[in-house]
């Protein structure tokens, strides 16, 4: 395996193996007994392995394998092979809203253009409102209040409400 990963597969034969493999990282977080990395080794074969010119054969394999059910791993030991055990337990729902006097909603927080402003300072808003639209013929989002109140402020880069 050493001389393989030193070589980027060369001798490995067979790459379709590497190629195959998915970068769950299981074989890293939970099948290696010797605490290595060996996700990150297949990561770099890949690389390599493409680098040098070499493709995946695509190749159509019959049903699911019959073995699938012994395959599955148990999430409990994972945790533990992780050292996240101990963050396991049970936590109940608190759906109690945060009570908040205002907010400061960007007008750019997702890909594309800024939001342009349909509100002004002085408008009253209820929560749920559009408060600013996508710009036309441009990638946006259409950004809406998040609570119910006054517009207190409106700049290019955000808007301000003050809650009732």
């Amino acid at each position: 395996m050493r001389a393989a990963f030193m070589n980027n597969g060369k001798l490995l034969g067979d790459v379709n193996g590497i190629f195959s493999c998915c970068d769950c990282g299981l074989c890293s977080y939970y099948a290696c007994n010797f605490g290595l990395s060996p996700s990150r080794m297949m990561a770099r074969m890949k690389t390599g392995l493409r680098q040098n010119g070499y493709k995946p054969e695509k190749r159509i394999k019959g049903g699911v394998s019959q073995s699938f059910e012994n395959t599955k791993v148990p999430t409990k030991r994972l945790m533990s092979r992780m050292g996240i055990l101990q963050y396991d337990a049970e936590t109940p729902l608190v759906e109690d809203g945060i009570a908040v006097s205002s907010v400061k909603i960007p007008l750019s927080m997702h890909i594309g253009a800024p939001s342009i402003p349909v509100v002004k300072a002085g408008d009253r808003v209820t929560k749920g409102q559009l408060i600013a639209e996508i710009p036309e013929k441009s990638l946006g989002a259409r950004i809406h209040a998040s609570i119910s109140g006054t517009v207190t402020n409106v700049t290019n880069s955000s808007i301000e409400i003050l809650a009732q």
